[in-house]
């Protein structure tokens, strides 16, 4: 039995408050926690692979990540109302819906302005006289080619992981939402076969098997700490995962399309142009808005966002054999540490592993994670469908600065 919400009368219900603060969650007056919410979430992914319009289906793939890891948090009990005085910790979707709003700039072509600046700023001083006086508008022109190819490539992988990586956590949900007490190891192995890969070794699986041990260690056989941290090697090994499949998409988005202005490269050394157009056009891309930080992928996983300190308490020391062995391999060192953790190359699978693992150790139980995205008008729109009447100069109203002042935070609750 499935159930059918009316979306009709739902609008019409905030279209009269004037889009308050109110927001409707992806199963209104259902518990996000339960099969019903989960079996909901599963359908609305269902449709939204089958979205042709890469732009709006973005928006209702970075939606439908924010509201999956509400459930989750409410089903492992790590909600921000779940236990006082403890971080809300939320699993690979959590941040899979910020990075996903990332992409979601260059697949609407709409590179931010003041990324320019930043971009120009370590060439030589001459480059930078002369580039600074260009208006970004004619930047833009420059680069709409580039933008354009890189968008269609992106718009397909971001469905891609749409598809191979978040479809298991609905698949997930809706098999392990009922069980108040662990299953055998079987039939976590059993799901792992049918939805995840045949073999059970792949990395995606190893993610579940962390998944299944913090969701079943919610009876207090495990310290949060214990909890905390099992989540992390499930975001891990899941963006190890999501970064393999990835990886042709993000090949193919930066091709050298830009050779045919070098002939115009006033040194000898051509060979010097390619690299640097490319560069630039990466800067300008690829970077990650998390609540009211944005991180731009050639940086260092920034320090001391949890009050003045790199992690919260409860990460602070990867205290689990399996936490740590796995950070330190992805981090590709013999320390566990921010430094060098920056992507100066996003086309290298190992340096883009090498930002994300810490990017979750950072943020996964970081308050800013449970930020909204959008306001609650643009959430009923992508809602229903009705993302396209968000005309193009509404694409610059999407946060891409502080989302935390702009949207507000969930808090656990229902709606």
């Amino acid at each position: 039995m499935h159930l059918v919400i009316n979306w009709s009368i739902i609008t019409l219900t905030i279209v009269n408050i004037g889009f308050a603060d109110d927001r409707v969650s992806a199963c209104p007056g259902i518990p996000l926690e339960s099969c019903e919410c989960f079996h909901l979430l599963y359908e609305r992914q269902l449709e939204i692979l089958n979205m042709t319009d890469i732009i709006a289906r973005n928006w209702a793939i970075n939606l439908w990540y924010q509201d999956i890891s509400h459930s989750f948090q409410k089903l492992f009990r790590t909600a921000p109302d779940s236990t006082p005085g403890f971080p809300a910790i939320g699993p690979w979707t959590s941040l899979a819906s910020w990075s996903s709003h990332a992409v979601g700039f260059s697949i609407r072509q709409q590179s931010i302005p003041e990324l320019w600046t930043y971009v120009i700023r370590k060439l030589p001083q001459w480059m930078q006289n002369v580039l600074d006086r260009i208006p970004f508008k004619v930047v833009e022109l420059l680069f709409k080619d580039i933008l354009q190819h890189t968008a269609i490539a992106l718009g397909d992988g971001n469905r891609l992981i749409f598809n191979d990586i978040a479809q298991p956590y609905s698949r997930y949900g809706m098999e392990f939402c009922a069980e108040t007490t662990k299953p055998d190891d079987a039939r976590l192995a059993d799901f792992i076969q049918k939805n995840v890969c045949a073999d059970g070794e792949c990395p995606l699986a190893k993610a579940f098997w962390a998944l299944f041990k913090a969701h079943f260690g919610r009876d207090g056989s495990l310290t949060y700490t214990e909890r905390d941290q099992l989540i992390l090697i499930q975001s891990m090994y899941a963006g190890l995962a999501e970064q393999t499949h990835v990886d042709p998409y993000i090949n193919a988005s930066l091709p050298g399309y830009t050779l045919a202005w070098c002939r115009f490269w006033p040194s000898k050394n051509a060979s010097e142009c390619p690299e640097l157009v490319n560069s630039i056009a990466t800067k300008l891309m690829v970077h990650i808005i998390v609540g009211s930080h944005r991180i731009l992928a050639e940086q260092n996983i920034p320090s001391g966002t949890h009050n003045g300190s790199d992690f919260s308490p409860y990460l602070t020391k990867l205290t689990l054999p399996e936490a740590r062995d796995v950070m330190l391999k992805m981090l590709n060192s013999t320390t566990l540490q921010l430094d060098h953790t920056a992507a100066s190359d996003w086309n290298s699978l190992a340096q883009r592993v090498r930002f994300v693992a810490p990017l979750f150790w950072v943020f996964q139980d970081h308050e800013e994670m449970n930020c909204y995205i959008y306001t609650a008008e643009q959430e009923l729109l992508i809602r229903t469908n009705q993302a396209h009447k968000m005309d193009q100069d509404s694409w610059y109203r999407l946060c891409d600065k502080d989302c935390c002042a702009a949207n507000g935070r969930w808090d656990g609750s229902h709606k």
